[in-house]
């Protein structure tokens, strides 16, 4: 898996290319960051013939080994699926969900029925993880003028991409970053937010 950086304004030229040199995307993280897999060998020459294409078409593009050895949200993973959903499946109690949950399958908030939300789970396991359709979500004018969204990261990853998320989509829209009303923190302490959110689910 590689993690791929380009210029915000690029995505839809960069998406284009992945798609020209059939580069598996893992993961759509914001405007500036996607993920790509696949078996080791062909997808670092097939990364290798689209830096030569972004090099021709002045477009800064950097590849960032993540150093794994499993493929995550390829279709090699498919083969688990089955298993998986049986896992899940197992599992689950009750027919409702506790509180709605925006699926990083399709960015679509699933608000009561807790089987379609086991079916994205497994899913995902085998297609990209669309985060950028996610937070794309919280700038709906209608969720953005209702309240104001907090995001809580178990760690710095997911705080930084969210962070250059709300810059770009400033920058892209022409607003100004302090009209868009978010809170975006990292959590030490797990236990204290599942406490928050018993609170408030």
């Amino acid at each position: 898996m590689y993690v791929l950086l380009f210029q915000p304004s690029k995505i839809e030229r960069v998406m284009e290319l992945l798609n020209e040199f059939k580069i598996h995307v893992s993961n759509i993280n914001n405007y500036q960051q996607v993920v790509v897999s696949g078996l080791k060998k062909e997808v670092y020459e097939q990364l290798q013939q689209l830096k030569l294409k972004a090099r021709e078409e002045k477009l800064r593009l950097r590849a960032i080994d993540l150093k794994v050895n499993v493929a995550f949200h390829n279709p090699i993973m498919r083969p688990i699926e089955s298993e998986l959903r049986t896992v899940i499946e197992n599992s689950v109690t009750g027919e409702d969900l506790a509180v709605p949950v925006l699926s990083n399958l399709n960015g679509e908030l699933v608000e009561k029925d807790v089987w379609t939300q086991v079916e994205n789970i497994v899913q995902v396991t085998s297609r990209p993880v669309q985060f950028l359709k996610c937070l794309g979500y919280f700038t709906r004018p209608e969720v953005l003028n209702e309240k104001q969204v907090h995001f809580y990261n178990f760690g710095g990853a997911t705080h930084g991409i969210i962070g250059k998320f709300y810059s770009d989509f400033a920058k892209l829209n022409g607003l100004s970053e302090d009209k868009l009303d978010f809170k975006n923190v990292v959590v030490d302490d797990p236990v204290a937010l599942l406490d928050f959110s018993d609170k408030y689910s």
